[in-house]
C-alpha cells in the first residue's frame, strides 16, 4: 500500500500489477520463463542483486558475479541507500528467476563498452548451461 523512492513516498498503485506496463511485464516473463533477467536504471554505478525473502537465488549469485567481473561494475549482495518496494528484480526472484539490476554511473550516458562486455559475458555463460 505504500512506496518508497529514496525517502519520499510514492504511489504504490491500487493494488499488485495495476499499472499496465508492470502487468505487461509480469504477463511477458511468465509466458517466456527467461533464464535471466538484466534491468538497466542509473545512477548508482554497480551491479545489484534481487532477493527471494532475503536471499538471493543460486543463479542470481552467478548472474552477479558474472555481470561484475566481465564490466567493471562494483557487486553490490544489497541495496544499502534506501528501502525498495515493488521492485521487478525481486518479484522476478520469487518466480524463481535470476535476475539482477545494472545502475549507471550517471543519468545520460549508456556506457556502452561496459555493459557489451557484461552481456557478452552471459551469453557465454548462459550457452554452457
Amino acid at each position: 500500500p505504500k512506496a518508497m523512492w529514496r525517502s519520499n513516498e510514492v504511489s504504490a498503485g491500487t493494488a499488485p500489477f495495476s499499472e499496465p506496463e508492470s502487468a505487461a511485464l509480469r504477463d511477458f516473463f511468465l509466458k517466456e520463463r527467461p533464464a535471466a533477467v538484466v534491468f538497466y536504471h542509473s545512477a548508482s554505478n554497480g551491479v545489484y542483486t534481487s532477493f527471494c525473502e532475503g536471499d538471493p537465488l543460486p543463479g542470481t549469485v552467478a548472474l552477479l558475479d558474472t555481470y561484475s567481473t566481465a564490466s567493471g561494475y562494483k557487486r553490490y549482495d544489497d541495496y544499502p541507500y534506501y528501502e525498495v518496494t515493488g521492485d521487478s528484480a525481486d518479484w522476478l526472484a520469487t518466480q524463481g528467476i535470476p535476475a539482477v539490476t545494472v545502475e549507471l554511473e550517471t543519468h545520460d550516458v549508456a556506457e556502452w563498452e561496459k555493459n557489451l562486455a557484461g552481456i557478452e559475458a552471459l551469453f557465454a555463460h548462459y550457452s554452457t548451461l
